[in-house]
Formats: C-alpha cells, sequence, structure tokens
C-alpha cells in the first residue's frame, strides 16, 4: 500500500461523527470494565476440567473460519485490495486463539508438546505475519 492509500485509509476512519465516536470508546471502555472482572470470576469458579459436546464441531469450525479468513485475505491481495487488512486482522486473532486453545486444553506429555511446537511454529508466526499485513 502507497503512503498516499495508507493516510487515505486512515482518513476514512474519520466518517464518525463526534457522538458514534464517543460511543465506540464509551461502549468499547465499559465491555472492557465488565470483561476483567468476569474473566476473574470464570477462571475462579469453571471447573478444572470438563465433557463438552461437540468438541469436534467447535474445533473444526475454527479451522473453517481461519480458511475463509485465509481465503478472503488471499483473494483481497491478490487483487492488491486494501480492505485485505480486515479479514487479516480476523485471522491473526483467529490463529492466536488455536494457539492458545491447543496448548490450554491439551494433556501433559505427548501431546502438549505437539501444540507448543504447532503453535510456535506455525499459528503464532502466521498469526504475526497476518497482523503485519493488517496494519
Amino acid at each position: 500500500m502507497t503512503l498516499a492509500r495508507h493516510r487515505a485509509a486512515l482518513r476514512a476512519l474519520d466518517y464518525l461523527r463526534a457522538d458514534e465516536h464517543r460511543a465506540v470508546v464509551v461502549v468499547s471502555g465499559a465491555l472492557t470494565a465488565w470483561l476483567v472482572p468476569w474473566s476473574v470470576f470464570l477462571a475462579r469458579t469453571l471447573p478444572t476440567r470438563a465433557l463438552a459436546r461437540h468438541w469436534n464441531a467447535a474445533w473444526a469450525g475454527l479451522d473453517v473460519a481461519e480458511g475463509l479468513a485465509a481465503l478472503a485475505t488471499a483473494a483481497l491481495a491478490q487483487r492488491r485490495d486494501p480492505r485485505a487488512c480486515v479479514p487479516a486482522a480476523g485471522l491473526s486473532a483467529l490463529l492466536l486463539m488455536d494457539a492458545w486453545m491447543d496448548v490450554s486444553t491439551s494433556a501433559p506429555g505427548g501431546s502438549l508438546a505437539v501444540a507448543i511446537t504447532e503453535a510456535t511454529v506455525l499459528e503464532v508466526p502466521l498469526a504475526l505475519a497476518a497482523a503485519w499485513l493488517a496494519l
């Protein structure tokens, strides 16, 4: 993206009116204020073990979402469309979430080692590359 295009993309964010901008800030701040204590509550009260129904669908769905985000990024990047940054940002977040969930839900021993290796070698570097593209 050329510097002129980058500046134009940044100016596109200026379309928000002052009251809309304030609403985005207030809602985002309120969400943050809620999620911090909520996360602490969940960490202290949820069981350390759980049996999940449709575990396979949850993981397959995450991988499908990653694939769709990668496809959208590739399709837009192929056309040099600056909107490729949107699915790239989503892809980055999904890959980081995948790495976190792989490592945090793996059993000690072999599967944990595989999850850490996969996160270190594939998911986190790809997430960083997608974030770089998004920026």
